[in-house]
């Protein structure tokens, strides 16, 4: 089985997710805020294993952390290629939107396009991509769990992420929304911000977009 441990962490109140195997400890870091320490210290307290830093979307409030936590664990950090050009951009994102400059942006080690699974340790999540908020957004689910990690695709309350960037395609987000609203429907959906929702109130939301 596999147990989650939802950090809280930058000015936008970013959930990262870190996601481990309870036998083997194997941990997957999912969204990695701003807040590498803290985000460093619960894995440390946990003794868990890293193995993998992934981001759902390439906006800086899911990156910021990447570096620090690649630099002390080893670790490789897996995004979609299509939202490579935003995690170039973080630096000057995180300026405007918080007047902060942080540290570099992270150099992405692997294309999450390539992963159809991560595994820890005996237990497999699926790797979906999940378009709209932006070109490479994906979202990553745990079937024999039934949690879905979904980034900013949508959000308790019937909430969904923002279409009016220029790279951004509302159709798109329609599309990954109706596609994983025939998940199970009670899988738990656990999103980028906010409180947890779960897949029977997507499938209920979706008959009233157009």
């Amino acid at each position: 089985m596999l147990e989650v441990i939802t950090l809280v962490c930058g000015q936008l109140a970013t959930n990262c997710y870190v996601v481990y195997d309870k036998q083997s400890l194997q941990t997957l870091i999912i969204d990695a805020g701003d807040d590498g320490d803290y985000i460093i210290t619960q894995i440390v307290k946990k003794n868990l294993i890293p193995k993998y830093i992934v981001a759902t979307h390439g906006h800086f409030d899911h990156i910021l952390a990447v570096s620090e936590i690649k630099l002390a664990f080893g670790i490789p950090f897996l995004v979609s290629k299509q939202d490579a050009f935003l995690v170039r951009r973080m630096v000057s994102s995180a300026k405007y939107y918080t007047k902060v400059t942080p540290d570099p942006a992270p150099t992405i080690d692997e294309d999450l396009n390539s992963f159809g699974k991560i595994t820890l340790g005996k237990e497999q999540l699926e790797v979906l991509k999940t378009p709209g908020h932006t070109p490479g957004s994906v979202s990553v689910y745990a079937p024999s769990n039934k949690m879905l990690f979904c980034g900013d695709l949508v959000f308790a309350g019937n909430g969904v992420g923002r279409t009016d960037f220029k790279y951004s395609d509302y159709g798109l987000l329609v599309d990954s929304i109706q596609n994983t609203a025939n998940l199970d429907p009670a899988t738990i959906v656990l999103p980028g911000h906010g409180e947890p929702t779960y897949i029977a109130d997507i499938k209920a939301m979706t008959s009233k977009m157009i």
